[in-house]
């Protein structure tokens, strides 16, 4: 399998081009994103001398994860042929958040730079910079570093998210603080008396609400087993140009929402 160096650029140069991309998708038989979500880099990532061509990607919907759709190497015939890309990192923690920028000339060479978690949620504290080296067709960890988040202060203009949901059965509301990544969840009527107090766990446009105790006043029902920092009582997800809702996870009773969750509002 082939493609040009001109079948490349006019993927990302010429957005409206439906034909190009149509026919690279086909080339590379890898069902790419929409195209505002792929990156096209020159470098020599596998740090063998010769550039090549990197495409990376980002999906647009689920985990949001990045990518890799193909590297490819020019020939002397002016055509690009694939590179295979070896396995990087361990199958239990594969990297699959690209870190910006994603590709860096350091010391050891071009090296590939990915956001890693230590942790079941995206946690700032557990958030690690970690950096690959692609070379003599394998790729090895470099090293993985924590990422100091900046300080809050009282003088910093808190970012509040609310939502209000109201159901026949009750209502919710959940109330998030994204400088302190603190929040409480509280419902009331024939949905139960609840009152949580939550740690927020941003995760690439969705903010899980990570159970860390229960509120003055709760009732919890006897079958609800929560665990602090791991179970999730409810989910915030921005699309579509409003706030959704979803209570899922460990939450007891599960209350069944729309496909799209509860509007926020």
């Amino acid at each position: 399998m082939t493609v040009t160096d001109a079948e490349l650029r006019k993927v990302v140069a010429e957005p409206n081009d439906e034909n190009a991309f149509q026919a690279l998708e086909d080339k590379v038989h890898s069902g790419l994103p929409e195209r505002g979500y792929a990156t096209l880099y020159s470098a020599d990532i596998d740090n063998d001398g010769t550039g090549e061509y990197v495409l990376a990607a980002r999906n647009p919907t689920g985990e949001h994860n990045d990518y890799l759709v193909g590297v490819f190497r020019p020939r002397p015939d002016g055509t690009l042929v694939e590179v295979p890309i070896p396995v990087i990192g361990p199958s239990n923690l594969r990297p699959t958040f690209h870190w910006v920028p994603f590709l860096s000339r350091d010391r050891e060479g071009v090296t590939m730079r990915f956001r890693e978690d230590d942790g079941h949620f995206w946690f700032p504290e557990d958030v690690r910079l970690a950096r690959y080296l692609w070379r003599d067709n394998a790729v090895r960890l470099l090293d993985r570093v924590p990422v100091p988040e900046p300080p809050f202060t009282s003088k910093s203009a808190p970012t509040i998210e609310r939502c209000t949901v109201t159901l026949r059965a009750g209502g919710i509301v959940v109330v998030v603080n994204e400088s302190t990544r603190f929040g409480t969840v509280t419902v009331d009527g024939a949905l139960g008396t609840r009152r949580f107090n939550m740690r927020v766990a941003p995760y690439n446009g969705t903010l899980n609400l990570v159970f860390a105790g229960y509120g003055r006043g709760d009732e919890k029902p006897a079958p609800e087993q929560l665990t602090r920092m791991n179970s999730v009582v409810a989910r915030l997800v921005s699309y579509g140009g409003a706030l959704h809702l979803f209570l899922d996870g460990d939450y007891q009773p599960p209350v069944a929402a729309p496909q799209d969750g509860f509007t926020c509002h």
